[in-house]
């Protein structure tokens, strides 16, 4: 007589995975979520269908960018970086400037950085709000 046992390998999957599902993640207990500012002073897309970028602005930085849409951020910030050649610290557009968003007509914002110790001033518009694709048109550095 001649037993089967059918279920022997689904029960010793499953004790597999619950003696694992017990232990720590490598590396545990990990880093805490680091979010980006909720204060946003200025958001942004493309007018096109083409496009299925967005992005934020906050602190005179770009916080955020998300694609393929507005549930997926996929750069959590971008700024420029500057270092100064006399004392070897570095600056950045969130920490170390002077931050104005200047908004000339609806479709255009333009993001305007003066670096505290009379370093380069940064100028940049991070696209239109409504026209081309999101993204750094342009970086003026006086």
């Amino acid at each position: 007589m001649k037993k089967n046992f059918p279920f022997l390998p689904f029960y010793f999957l499953l004790f597999t995975c619950l003696s694992n599902a017990q232990t720590l993640a490598p590396g545990a207990p990990g880093k805490d979520a680091q979010w980006a500012s909720a204060g946003k002073q200025a958001i942004g897309t493309s007018a096109s269908l083409e496009s299925k970028v967005w992005f934020t602005l906050q602190g005179g930085a770009m916080t955020e960018v998300y694609y393929p849409d507005v549930t997926t951020a996929n750069v959590h910030l971008l700024q420029f970086v500057a270092v100064n050649k006399k004392t070897g610290k570095i600056e950045t557009e969130r920490d170390d400037a002077i931050h104005k968003i200047i908004c000339p007509y609806q479709e255009r914002v333009i993001n305007k950085n003066k670096i505290l110790n009379n370093s380069p001033f940064i100028s940049s518009a991070p696209s239109t709000l409504v026209g081309d694709v999101p993204s750094l048109c342009f970086a003026q550095i006086n």
